[in-house]
C-alpha cells in the first residue's frame, strides 16, 4: 500500500498534467510557429513551486537540461513574446 498507491497517484498526475499541457497544441507547422506553440504553459506560482517550474513547459522542451530554477526567466525571454497568447494561463484550473 505504501508503494503502489503513491506510485499510481504519481503516474495519474503526471499523465493528466502532460495531457493538459499538450492537448490542442501545434505539433508541426510550416511557418515555424510550432516551435513556440507545441505546449501550454502555466505560470501560477503554486503549481510551479510544487512541480519545479514544469508549468513553463515550452522552454523545458526547447532546453531539457536547463535547471528548473531559471525556466521562468528563460520562458519570459525566449518563449512568451513568440507564442500564441492562448497557450499561457496563470492556473492549470482555468
Amino acid at each position: 500500500m505504501l508503494l503502489y498507491i503513491p506510485q499510481l497517484w504519481a503516474k495519474w498526475a503526471i499523465t493528466t498534467v502532460n495531457l493538459l499541457q499538450h492537448d490542442g497544441c501545434e505539433m508541426t507547422s510550416t511557418d515555424g510557429a510550432g516551435k513556440y506553440n507545441s505546449a501550454r504553459n502555466f505560470g501560477g506560482s503554486f503549481l510551479n513551486w510544487w512541480a519545479l517550474n514544469n508549468g513553463y513547459h515550452m522552454v523545458h522542451h526547447m532546453y531539457p537540461a536547463m535547471h528548473w530554477s531559471i525556466l521562468k526567466d528563460k520562458h519570459d525571454e525566449l518563449v512568451k513574446p513568440k507564442m500564441h497568447p492562448n497557450l499561457y494561463q496563470e492556473s492549470i484550473l482555468s
